[in-house]
């Protein structure tokens, strides 16, 4: 059982090799890349197929180049013989005579032996060159077939034999052709080849242009531009896709433009009751508890005239009184201004952020709060100066409460717009050096709120790490923003 599992140890691993090769080499390329070497894999294996079969023509060109001249020259030799019959001058130099007269045939080697044995000599002057060493490599002439042919023609006169001719195949001429051709040839694929992918590069490049586009289209809807869109493209296989992806983001972006109007009209609600609870704190519990503090004081004026025995008692006891009004008052003081900036549409922006920081300032006096203001000394609307005290006060808050920050900036800027479409826009930064937040941590009720209430005014909202602590908060709130509908400005 061991060893069968030891044995199995090798297999699995080259299993898993294969498939990480698999995956190098395939599924982990792009569409074009796998096209590209379908393309080029299809094209290696017709080279070797068309390879073969041209190696087979080969082999057979050579074999008929040998055979022709070989039938050629016996004929030539047998009917020279005959010839010279007759003639004993002639038949004594005829093997002489046949050496001369076959050393040009293409693709033999002819060797004339006399009588004897010996082979016949040809005069210095009439020796056919040397041919140079052939550069064809083995592994062709093998493949090629180089063939070795040998046959002996004896010359006879009668019963009387003069000599023999032997003829041995020579195919290095051919095979030096061939090899040529061979190498023009594959020069000729190689660059056509290279053509062709080159050109299939840029033709799927174009064809497939449609998916990057998509590719991109889903990055920006991912970032919340729902105004995207994508041309219909000329691949009828893709129309459907992109139309698709069109609808896709024409609902996303209406149904966020839907959300933003709810959560205005919400925030429009929300804003209006506080309003009308700190209007009620104010009309109604400011003037009880500014009549119980009358009240203790005036008491406690009269017991002082008195000198009645329980003078002592009843003063203190109005003091505790006079004390838990006074604290009633202050809570109602911070209850209003948190359900709604007192000076709010009375004082610009600046002045309601510098309040806003002086009043956390004098709450947390081992805190470092530092404001840096370069805007306007107006008021940009209730709407918008509302959403930025909002997104300061959340931000503080959190930084105090979840970060144990000691330190804590504001800086509000207005931002001139870049291009003739884009609106000037209020740039808001809010940043801590706390405890940051975890990545695992997933974002709490007030930071999402805050991110609605400045997405629903068109602008953009981002988190981010400080480092090497604490947390940002960026918002880039325009001063052109669709506003609320005409019910909500007439209830506001």
């Amino acid at each position: 059982m061991t060893a069968t599992a030891t044995s199995n140890v090798p297999e699995f691993g080259r299993r898993v090799a294969t498939r990480r090769l698999v995956q190098l080499l395939w599924y982990g390329r792009p569409v074009r890349a796998r096209i590209l070497i379908a393309l080029v894999t299809l094209s290696a294996v017709i080279s070797v197929l068309g390879g073969a079969a041209t190696l087979v023509g080969i082999r057979n060109r050579i074999e008929a180049e040998f055979i022709s001249p070989t039938a050629l020259a016996e004929q030539y030799i047998l009917q020279t013989t005959r010839n010279s019959a007759a003639d004993e001058k002639l038949l004594t130099t005829l093997p002489l005579a046949l050496a001369m007269q076959l050393r040009h045939i293409r693709h033999l080697k002819v060797s004339v032996l006399d009588a004897a044995g010996n082979s016949v000599a040809l005069p210095r002057s009439t020796e056919e060159p040397q041919p140079s060493e052939s550069e064809v490599p083995r592994w062709f002439a093998a493949l090629a077939g180089n063939i070795a042919e040998h046959r002996e023609i004896p010359l006879t006169a009668g019963e009387r034999r003069i000599g023999t001719v032997i003829l041995n195949s020579d195919a290095s001429d051919e095979l030096a052709e061939v090899w040529q051709e061979a190498q023009h040839q594959a020069v000729v694929w190689l660059a056509a080849n290279a053509v062709m992918i080159a050109a299939f590069y840029f033709i799927l490049g174009r064809i497939l242009q449609p998916l990057v586009t998509v590719s991109r289209g889903m990055a920006d809807l991912g970032k919340g531009n729902y105004h995207v869109k994508i041309d219909p493209p000329r691949v009828p296989e893709f129309d459907a896709i992109i139309g698709s992806f069109n609808g896709l983001a024409a609902a996303l972006g209406a149904a966020r433009e839907e959300n933003g109007r709810l959560y205005r009209e919400l925030i429009t609600v929300q804003e209006d009751e506080r309003r009308q609870i700190a209007s009620e704190l104010h009309d109604e519990a400011g003037p009880c508890l500014f009549g119980i503090t009358t009240t203790a004081a005036a008491i406690e004026a009269r017991m002082a005239r008195g000198h009645h025995d329980e003078a002592a008692e009843i003063s203190r006891q109005l003091a505790e009184i006079a004390s838990i009004a006074g604290r009633l008052t202050a809570l109602n003081r911070q209850i209003m201004k948190r359900l709604q900036p007192i000076a709010l549409g009375k004082v610009t922006l600046g002045e309601l952020i510098g309040d806003l920081v002086a009043d956390f300032a004098r709450r947390y006096r081992d805190v470092r709060f530092v404001s840096e203001l370069s805007i306007a000394p107006r008021s940009y609307g209730d709407v918008v100066d509302l959403t930025i005290y909002r997104c300061i006060q959340e931000g503080i808050v959190n930084a105090l409460r979840h970060g144990k920050a000691s330190c804590v900036s504001v800086e509000l800027s207005e931002v001139a717009p870049t291009s003739a479409a884009a609106p000037t826009a209020l740039l808001l930064a809010l940043r801590d050096d706390g405890q940051g937040i975890a990545a695992a941590a997933t974002p709490g009720f007030g930071l999402a709120v805050m991110r609605e209430r400045v997405q629903s005014l068109g602008g953009i909202w981002e988190l981010s790490q400080n480092w090497p602590c604490g947390v940002t908060i960026t918002a880039s709130l325009p001063l052109s923003w669709p506003g609320p509908t005409a019910a909500n400005r007439s209830s506001s």
